[in-house]
């Protein structure tokens, strides 16, 4: 297990560079948005139909990540490649991403606006339940979601993969805040 690496982390999307992460500050408070005083986004609502509101929270990552993220998606295992097939496209009618760094570690597949992440457990998995949890737990913490699948699973049992992990969709858009017409301030999600 390596120990975690102290430096300036790439706020994803942005391009901007943010401070150090440190450990023990309020995992749902992130840097103000351009425009954002007081922690509120204004919104311009046009339908009857309540707003949805977005997740996409932005989650520092060490940047060394990024190539090594890029060399994963690269040399993809079948069972990755398989479940791809499945995610990519908002196939599922959300976007999902292969090999995104999240803070100091490296998810499977990710979807922003849900703040989801897909892992998939091969026998290599086996021994390494312990730091596999830590890093679950930790990226918990920052208000990602989780669901595994065993590797054997999708690549014997996807018919049972795409329902288990639409039913963990359906189980997070219940939890998504909606808005009611008429109201123009929404305020910012930071993580559940």
């Amino acid at each position: 297990m390596s120990t975690p690496i102290k430096e300036t982390f790439i706020l994803k999307g942005s391009g901007r560079k943010s401070p150090p992460f440190k450990r023990g500050l309020d995992t749902n408070e992130s840097p103000p948005l351009k425009g954002d005083k007081g922690g509120c986004i204004t919104n311009k609502i046009n339908s009857n139909e309540p707003y949805i509101m977005p997740r996409n929270t932005l989650i520092p990552y060490n940047p060394k990540l990024k190539i090594f993220a890029r060399e994963l998606r690269k040399n993809s295992t079948l069972s990755e490649v398989l479940l791809w097939k499945q995610l990519k496209g908002k196939v599922l009618g959300y976007e999902f991403h292969r090999q995104v760094p999240l803070d100091e570690f490296i998810v499977d597949f990710y979807c922003h606006e849900l703040m989801l992440a897909i892992e998939i457990d091969g026998c290599s998995h086996d021994e390494r339940y312990d730091y596999d949890m830590t890093r679950q737990t930790k990226l918990q913490d920052l208000g990602v979601s989780f669901v595994r699948f065993h590797d054997l699973d999708v690549k014997k049992k996807m018919a049972d993969v795409l329902p288990a992990l639409k039913k963990q969709i359906k189980d997070i858009e219940k939890n998504i805040p909606r808005v009611l017409p008429g109201d123009k301030t929404v305020p910012l999600q930071r993580g559940t």
